[in-house]
């Protein structure tokens, strides 16, 4: 029977490299490359495949494919071991970061499949453009305008601007 090539608890046979106990470790002088000609990387634990890596139409793509199990970014942050970002797999991909989301100045934030929303900033002025319908602020409770200058308001064509209210209502 052929048993493969065994040196020490390494037993290669056919395209399998076993290791009976203990950890594989690769460490090279150079590079280490994974070239799949069927274009998938697929990562297992006792033979049960979590995820994988491949290749569609040239994009990378990252999948988990055990269902409603999420993607999870674990960093080391000043020692601690901190959770950067949740992709809940349950809830259709929602993204949770665990701080803050900065985009550089004419970054923006689009919402909707039509882009009916947009959230912007040119490195000195927010805008919030609704592209479709209204804008509308709903709140439990009061809203503040803060403006160091003139509120300015337009209004079907019309521009109605001065002091409205004061600062100690």
């Amino acid at each position: 029977a052929n048993a493969g090539v065994v040196v020490d608890n390494f037993t290669l046979n056919g395209t399998t490299l076993a290791l009976s106990s203990g950890d594989f470790t690769v460490d090279v002088a150079g590079n280490i490359i994974l070239d799949a000609d069927g274009g998938y990387v697929l990562l297992k634990d006792a033979g049960v495949q979590y995820g994988g890596f491949y290749t569609s139409s040239s994009d990378l793509v990252m999948q988990s494919y055990v269902q409603d199990k999420d993607i999870i970014f674990y960093g080391n942050d000043g020692g601690s071991g901190i959770t950067a970002l949740t992709l809940d797999m349950s809830d259709g991909g929602s993204a949770r970061f665990s701080h803050d989301i900065s985009l550089v100045d004419s970054g923006q934030i689009l919402l909707g499949a039509g882009l009916d929303g947009r959230i912007s900033s040119d490195g000195t002025n927010l805008n919030i453009l609704a592209n479709n319908g209204n804008l509308t602020l709903d709140v439990a409770g009061n809203i503040f305008l803060n403006a160091d200058g003139s509120l300015i308001v337009f209004a079907d064509g019309a521009v109605e601007y001065g002091r409205v209210g004061n600062s100690s209502s």
